[in-house]
This record gives structure tokens, sequence and C-alpha cells, in this order.
């Protein structure tokens, strides 16, 4: 996998994921966590699985370029389907990523309740570390450091208030 470094808020932090870096001429760039997909017993749900999978990815690239509305609809757009999948172990990853995407994108609207989704994006990404079939993986890996990433995000915004 391939690792990208972002700065968001002026942290800079270190991603790595499903999506390759946006470009080898980008200096920073989001990808979301990689995961391996099982299978899933119905089309549907493998479909809204793979269109949440799709929104993870859509809404870093949308991160990246700064166009933070469209990250934040698509992280929305991409919550509503995690919901409709039946893989707990993807719903895991991406929902604890879309809340991350959607949480930096309201603090850069300036509206919504960036803290709390950051916190309960944290608090999924915890649990994929502990996760029985994450732990101890590059996936679990990726988990601690997404969360590390959003925690030192954070924290640079609680210092910008002062």
């Amino acid at each position: 996998m391939k690792g990208c470094l972002a700065t968001i808020g002026g942290v800079v932090v270190v991603l790595v994921g499903l999506a390759m870096c946006m470009g080898s001429n980008m200096s920073s760039s989001f990808n979301p966590a990689s995961h391996e997909r099982n299978a899933v017993s119905t089309e549907t749900s493998d479909s809204a699985c793979d269109t949440a999978n799709k929104r993870e990815i859509q809404a870093a690239d949308y991160i990246n370029n700064d166009e933070y509305q469209k990250a934040y609809d698509t992280a929305i757009s991409g919550l509503h389907y995690v919901e409709l999948c039946d893989n707990d172990d993807d719903n895991l990853l991406n929902k604890g990523y879309l809340l991350s995407f959607k949480a930096l994108a309201e603090h850069h609207l300036s509206s919504g309740d960036s803290a709390t989704d950051l916190n309960e994006a944290n608090a999924l990404l915890v649990e994929c570390q502990t996760h029985p079939g994450f732990y101890g993986t590059h996936v679990g890996a990726q988990c601690e450091t997404q969360e590390n990433n959003n925690i030192r995000t954070q924290t640079n915004w609680e210092m910008q208030n002062y």
C-alpha cells in the first residue's frame, strides 16, 4: 500500500489506504483505509457496500482538492449506503473513515458538529484496531494511524481557538 502525506488544519498527517495518492505531483492527499471485502449474501447489499466504498474514496478526493461541500455531501451519501450494507467489517471501516471526512469538511465549512463526528469516528477506529479480524493486521494499524491523525487534527483545531 502507498502512503501519502496530508496537511489538515496545519497538521501534517500520514495516510495509507485503498485509493492511490491522487497524483505524484501532489504533496498532500487523503486516502481511506485499505480493507478487504468479505463475500456479501445479496446483490443489493453488495451494491450498497461497493457504493459506500466508492463514496469513501470520492470524499477523500474532495478533501484533497479543498472541495469541502462536495466532501461533506459525499460523506453523507456514503454513510447512507453504509446503513444498507450487510458487511459488518466494511461498515466499521467505511463509517470510521466517512465520519472522519465529514468532520473535516464540517470544520472547514464552519457547520455541523465536527468534534462530535470526529469523536465518533475515533471510537469506530479504536474498535477497528481491536476487531478480531483486524487486530494485529495492516488494516488495524491503518485504523490506529487514522485515529492518531484525527486526534492531532482536533488538537490543532482546539489550539487555534485560543
